[in-house]
């Protein structure tokens, strides 16, 4: 596995590459947290969800499965950035940011710890949100359909 030191080139008067180390660790910080922004967003989406379907408002429901599609494709984005950040670090681009702490070492800041559990803490969240949702979208479906006069009851 190349050096993530390795990426640093120098430029005419002796500066740092924009791909230095240290910038490439402070990206990966913004990453975090623009992920961990994106799962803030899509938990909101979530709720309102769970209450559009409470209060049988099928615009509220279909609005925010348009909102989940956006996020996602946003989130998914953010994730290929992460992915290309890793690289740049010369590490997998699939790396667990759990796995941090042996890969980075000492160059895992307070501040990139930090962000990193924020993602996992906003992870967690979204998790047991979309379970909610699940478990609330399927009893709405089995109630519709034994409330269909169309159809027999079992």
């Amino acid at each position: 596995m190349p050096s993530p030191a390795s990426h640093v080139r120098s430029r005419p008067g002796g500066r740092a590459a924009a791909h230095s180390p240290q910038n490439l660790i402070e990206s990966l910080i913004d990453a975090f947290e623009t992920e961990s922004r994106l799962l803030s967003e899509l938990i909101a989406v979530m709720q309102r969800q769970r209450g559009a379907v409470g209060d049988d408002d099928l615009q509220a429901v279909d609005d925010s499965v348009f909102a989940t599609h956006r996020v996602l494709a946003t989130l998914s984005e953010a994730r290929s950035r992460r992915q290309t950040l890793n690289r740049l670090l010369g590490y997998r681009e699939d790396l667990a940011i759990q796995s941090l702490n042996e890969t980075l070492g000492a160059r895992l800041s307070a501040e990139l710890g930090v962000a990193r559990e924020r993602l996992s803490a906003a992870a967690r969240n979204l998790s047991t949100e979309v379970s909610i949702n699940r478990r609330l979208l399927r009893a709405a479906l089995a109630g519709d359909a034994t409330d269909d006069p169309g159809r027999a009851a079992p």
